[in-house]
């Protein structure tokens, strides 16, 4: 939880106007002029920086965003509704906060590696007097030297050019630097750090320790649907060349899955998600939501449960036929009668 002990002043006069109309109005442009153009300049940075990709994470970029924003709205409206709660001191420092908080929920459920990674990275700045992690001028966290965080602002090195501009030629460089096989994550960034030459974005370091480990997260065929568009997709997607073009067809893709499955009567919505599965037997309720196609309170709407219902039923989903007759009150026949109508009533309405 974020604690603060003094409130910001733009805040401080919105949560002191009395008139709800001009409150909301303050509110509004509070989040249109300063919160919303942080939060998505901070969101952009991180996850390209992380994951190398520009076109196939805008929808990404945007959900992203519209949570750390969502947080930064709801502690407001709680401030509202409750004076005495811990004020916000900074709107930029919290905004910035929301946003990093966003990013490594997006970065730990989509590229496990790299967030191991970038805990080991953290924890050897916070363990280390020498070192440190700040938030630069510009509302991003960057990484250096301590000393380092009182150094003016200076001309960008060789070494940063060749990272910005070729990474993985910058990566091969300081590993020729390197001792052999360092096993020490402390010895693998503090020599990047001075490779770098001054501040390196927090991002960048991790995804640089990365690249000189030969480590990465790789993309889960298994995990996507089972209908032939998806397949196609698939083998498309294993081009480098369309893996960005592929991977927003299928978003869009699920994107009308979705919406088709919210107009089925719901016994049907019922028998078809509640057994949601790939041709290899996999669950497929959270590959919606990593694609960002649909949240737990969607699903749980959906189904006509509560989220708290969603999250008890969770661990043991998809469920065997036998288990959804007995939730419906009918036989197994009966909920593969109501999956198979689903289906094609699916298949039908987007041929059209």
């Amino acid at each position: 939880m974020i604690q603060e002990t003094a409130p910001d002043p733009a805040v401080r006069r919105l949560l002191k106007e009395s008139n709800a109309y001009e409150a909301d109005a303050q509110l509004s442009a509070l989040i249109s002029g300063q919160v919303r153009p942080a939060i998505e300049r901070i969101v952009r940075h991180e996850l390209i920086g992380a994951t190398g990709s520009t076109a196939a994470l805008a929808d990404d970029i945007e959900d992203v965003s519209a949570q750390a924003v969502a947080s930064v709205i709801g502690k407001i409206t709680n401030l509202r509704n409750n004076p005495g709660d811990s004020p916000i001191s900074d709107l930029k420092g919290y905004s910035a906060r929301c946003a990093y908080n966003a990013c490594g929920m997006y970065l730990r459920s989509r590229y496990p590696v790299r967030a191991r990674v970038a805990a080991q990275v953290r924890s050897v700045l916070r363990s280390n007097d020498a070192l440190a992690a700040w938030q630069g001028s510009d509302g991003r966290l960057v990484a250096g030297r301590a000393h380092w965080q009182s150094s003016p602002t200076k001309a960008p090195t060789t070494n940063e050019r060749l990272l910005e501009e070729k990474p993985a030629e910058a990566a091969s460089k300081l590993k020729a630097d390197l001792p052999p096989n360092p096993d020490k994550t402390i010895d693998l960034v503090v020599r990047a750090l001075d490779w770098y030459g001054g501040p390196m974005p927090l991002a960048k370091l991790i995804a640089l320790v990365m690249e000189v480990r030969g480590e990465r997260d790789l993309a889960r065929a298994e995990d996507l649907p089972s209908t032939e568009d998806a397949d196609t997709l698939v083998e498309r997607q294993a081009s480098s060349s369309a893996g960005a073009d592929a991977v927003a067809e299928l978003r869009e893709y699920l994107r009308a899955v979705w919406a088709e499955v919210n107009l089925l009567p719901k016994r049907q919505a019922q028998a078809l998600l509640l057994n949601f599965r790939d041709s290899r037997g996999n669950g497929m309720l959270e590959f919606l939501i990593l694609t960002s196609v649909a949240g737990t309170a969607d699903i749980a709407t959906t189904l006509g449960w509560s989220e708290d219902e969603l999250r008890e039923a969770w661990p043991d989903l998809p469920w065997e036929d036998a288990k959804i007759a007995k939730y419906l009150g009918g036989t197994t026949v009966d909920v593969s009668n109501l999956r198979s109508v689903a289906r094609r009533r699916i298949e039908r309405r987007l041929s059209n």
